[in-house]
């Protein structure tokens, strides 16, 4: 395969998944980690991508790739963050979860926990608990974007006139100004679920860091844990450690 071949097929990728790693696309096309890293360059210093810690994002800022999509991406990732945001969860607790794949890994984990009312704008996330679970779903309807969040004036006031302990959340896009989503409607709806509860937890994996999306739902004021997965580059812990007031990397 020729290399401009090759390389429009890593664009056409990245931009159908979101993200993906450089292992992936040297196990996709069968060469080796210095041809994909040059294809990543040249392909970052034209702009058709971004480059990440470990791999490449879309350059377009406002894709927001269908759920099934995302869920095929940074699986290790995602259930090392799920766990480590789980063991902050006590029985007991409201919370509020957001739409997302990482939110769905830890909804998985929460299946231990006693008593919980959960609230949430994904039918995925509710999907999650067991009937075994005892666990309280409210789901706050709304209209259902391409990710599966459920969004839009129907999914923020049923978010406005509830209450919670937590929110969990992950997000599309963060970096040293705040937390971002493609999404406008979207964006409304995690400023209301922000609103309505007394600690944030963000969970982010490496691949979601440096870049930023159209709208912007938090600043980092505004949210008191990040886990992070053991891939996240080292200046940005760095830098997230000065912005947030506890930062966890998950094992």
């Amino acid at each position: 395969m020729l290399a401009d071949e090759r390389q429009q097929q890593i664009v056409e990728t990245v931009d159908q998944h979101g993200t993906i790693s450089t292992a992936d696309l040297i196990e996709m096309f069968g060469v080796s980690p210095i041809t994909i890293r040059r294809d990543l360059n040249e392909l970052a210093e034209r702009g058709r991508i971004v480059k990440v810690h470990g791999g490449a994002r879309s350059a377009q800022m406002n894709n927001n790739p269908a759920f099934d999509v995302k869920a095929n991406t940074n699986h290790a990732a995602k259930a090392a963050i799920a766990r480590e945001i789980a063991g902050l969860v006590r029985d007991g607790e409201s919370l509020m979860i957001s739409a997302g794949t990482t939110s769905a890994a830890v909804a998985r984990e929460l299946n231990t926990k006693r008593n919980l009312t959960v609230i949430t704008n994904s039918a995925r996330v509710a999907q999650e608990f067991s009937p075994e679970s005892a666990t309280d779903i409210y789901l706050t309807g709304g209209r259902r974007a391409p990710n599966d969040a459920l969004v839009g004036p129907v999914a923020t006031s049923a978010v406005a006139c509830l209450n919670a302990s937590s929110l969990i959340t992950s997000v599309h896009a963060a970096d040293a100004t705040g937390l971002t989503t493609p999404s406008v409607e979207e964006a409304d709806t995690l400023t209301a679920m922000l609103g309505a509860v007394e600690r944030v937890i963000v969970g982010i994996d490496h691949s979601k860091w440096g870049v930023r999306a159209l709208a912007t739902f938090a600043r980092w004021p505004q949210v008191d844990v990040v886990v992070v997965d053991a891939d996240f580059p080292a200046e940005a812990l760095d830098e997230l450690k000065n912005l947030v007031q506890k930062v966890v990397v998950a094992s």
